[in-house]
């Protein structure tokens, strides 16, 4: 009798915890990120962008200074008027709404998104709309909720001159081939873009270790995986003295050599 009851708990604890879920992306939307235009009006952007990326636990460098506001005693002390020239979000509550508070702000160079869990593609389809025309660096890095259509708003970046991406759970391995050639097919040589493929084997995924050389010479090692990139191979190059190399990933998948 007891087992007739645990799926349908199972189910309230997950329909519970998804409205709470919801009501706190409200709240996190509504009071952090709220886009005050008024406000807008009567202070300017600049100062208001400041504002809003402290009120999110964001940090930002003004031009011509080394040091980053990171606390409103800081902001208080800037004179005006100042040019907000670095962005870090990194570990923020920066959102889609808030990001409204990016547009006339034509200084901004560099910009950090790390651990951003409210940061989408809808987000990065603002920044690529708002900081267009003046951001030349962009870093993304485990940020959940960005999927490769995201990642291919930053073409319609005119300025951008360093993409770092890493660690992007949502985006699968055949979306990262499409989102580096299409940047890199976008600009060209005038981008420099890192996308490392950092992702240990799944356990349906093995591979096998090949070797090229005579020992004791160096030999040349590789992992090939056709799986991983949809029928590409990957292969992780390195130097040894020895032939007979078994690895062992992290995931407990065992590489052997042929």
């Amino acid at each position: 009798m007891l087992f007739r009851f645990i799926p349908w708990k199972t189910e309230v604890f997950y329909s519970t915890n998804r409205t709470y879920t919801i009501l706190f992306n409200k709240f996190i939307d509504n009071y952090y990120n709220r886009y005050n235009k008024n406000r807008v009006k009567q202070l300017g952007c600049q100062r208001c962008c400041a504002e809003w990326l402290i009120r999110c636990a964001a940090i930002f460098r003004v031009s011509g200074s080394s040091e980053f506001v990171s606390s409103k005693r800081q902001l208080l002390q800037l004179s005006e008027p100042f040019e907000i020239e670095e962005v870090d979000g990194s570990d923020s509550c920066i959102s889609t709404p808030g990001l409204d508070y990016f547009q006339g702000v034509n200084t901004i160079k560099t910009l950090r998104l790390s651990y951003c869990s409210w940061i989408d593609d809808d987000s990065l389809y603002k920044v690529a709309f708002h900081l267009k025309d003046c951001l030349n660096a962009i870093e993304i890095v485990d940020c959940g909720c960005i999927s490769g259509v995201g990642l291919l708003y930053l073409q319609n970046m005119t300025k951008l001159r360093n993409i770092v991406i890493r660690d992007l759970p949502m985006v699968k391995p055949g979306e990262r081939i499409i989102v580096i050639d299409s940047l890199k097919t976008k600009f060209d040589k005038t981008c420099k873009i890192t996308y490392p493929l950092e992702r240990w084997l799944l356990p349906n995924e093995y591979g096998q270790i090949f070797y090229q050389g005579r020992s004791p010479l160096f030999t040349q090692v590789g992992l090939v995986c056709p799986t991983v990139a949809h029928g590409r191979e990957w292969k992780v190059l390195f130097n040894c003295h020895q032939i007979g190399i078994v690895g062992r990933s992290m995931n407990g998948v065992t590489l052997a050599n042929q």
